[in-house]
């Protein structure tokens, strides 16, 4: 299991390299701004979290995408189908390494939620969550399909962006009475949650479910 998750580092090091800047970065230009004046920290590391989680859902696709379809770009899946392992311990590789990858991610907004933006409702790691099975699910599933990581990671990323767009839509049509406001999304943020969740968490558990029966079929690497 070392060797594979060795080897799953090597194949996902850039994907991970990039990941790591972007979800660091919106904090550090946030922290970089606070002495200037009149800069308010609040708002200052709401605008982080939010460029903060965007940038941790498309590395969570890049992830997602390039894990299984990166290994056939490089041929190095008809390497490892002459070794000795079952296709069930490769699937176990593949996923220890994503799985900690991402909780990682996950840890570090919510450790930064909880310091600094305890009392901001904006700041919700309920979405994040949400988002993150999604798209690694889409990912998961496009991954385990086709030959580019750049096509499944992109897919896998607009299948979050549908999915929440449409639910937005349609809370909005639904809800609104009074014509549009510029607090329409923020009065109706839990119909919507909830509507999201009802929606994508069963969609990335489809997903996830159809990419790994897809993958452990396969007679081909």
């Amino acid at each position: 299991m070392t060797w594979l998750l060795w080897r799953e580092y090597r194949l996902n090091r850039f994907v991970l390299a990039a990941g790591a800047v972007l979800v660091i970065l919106p904090y550090v230009i946030a922290a970089l701004c606070l002495p200037i004046e009149g800069a308010e920290s609040t708002e200052l590391f709401i605008g982080a979290w939010i460029w903060g989680g965007f940038f941790s859902v498309l590395s969570v696709a890049l992830l997602g995408g390039n894990v299984i379809a990166g290994e056939r770009a490089d041929r190095s899946a008809e390497f490892v189908a002459y070794l000795p392992l079952e296709r069930w311990q490769m699937l176990a590789g593949k996923l220890l390494f994503c799985l900690t990858a991402i909780a990682v991610i996950w840890t570090i907004h919510l450790l930064i939620r909880t310091v600094l933006l305890s009392d901001q409702p904006a700041a919700d790691i309920r979405w994040l969550t949400i988002c993150f099975g999604v798209t690694f699910g889409a990912s998961w599933l496009c991954s385990s399909l086709q030959l580019s990581p750049a096509v499944a990671s992109a897919m896998g990323f607009g299948a979050n962006i549908v999915i929440w767009g449409c639910i937005a839509a349609i809370s909005m049509t639904v809800e609104q009475t009074d014509g549009y406001t510029p607090d329409l999304i923020e009065r109706h943020v839990a119909h919507i949650l909830v509507r999201y969740a009802i929606i994508g968490l069963p969609f990335s558990a489809v997903c996830f479910s159809l990419g790994t029966w897809n993958y452990l079929r396969r007679s081909e690497p």
